[in-house]
């Protein structure tokens, strides 16, 4: 039983980490607001920086997650919290300063740079 919370709690730390990571980029992301530019490329943008994080965090820290059951479901699981906490922010944005701001777009950017982040540190951390 002990293993098993053990495990809940690595699992929780690896997806809540990669998911916050996000938070800083899709808030200091000034082009996101522009609705005339199209949504793929900055998408491609944040998935490739990232990489480069997720390329960054395995050379300094440690995967914690060592079983593959586990790494498969962080990666889908953290993109798509980063994505909603984005969505998130975008709308409490919206709300308060800018109503410009399309919260769908701040979802799918938070979902590319986690989704980038999370391969890399899937593919390399063994």
């Amino acid at each position: 039983m002990e293993e098993l919370l053990i495990l809940v709690i690595q699992f929780l730390i690896e997806v809540v980490g990669e998911a916050l990571l996000s938070i800083p980029f899709d808030c200091t992301c000034r082009i996101r607001d522009k609705p005339e530019n199209p949504a793929v490329w900055p998408a491609f943008v944040l998935l490739v920086a990232g990489g480069l994080c997720g390329w960054v965090a395995n050379r300094f820290v440690p995967p914690l997650i060592h079983v593959p059951a586990l790494s498969v479901l962080s990666l889908i699981a953290s993109p798509l919290l980063a994505g909603g906490i984005g969505y998130r922010i975008a709308k409490f944005q919206t709300q308060r300063r800018n109503p410009l701001i399309e919260p769908k777009r701040h979802f799918w950017y938070s979902f590319a740079f986690t989704l980038g982040l999370a391969s890399v540190r899937f593919a390399y951390a063994r």
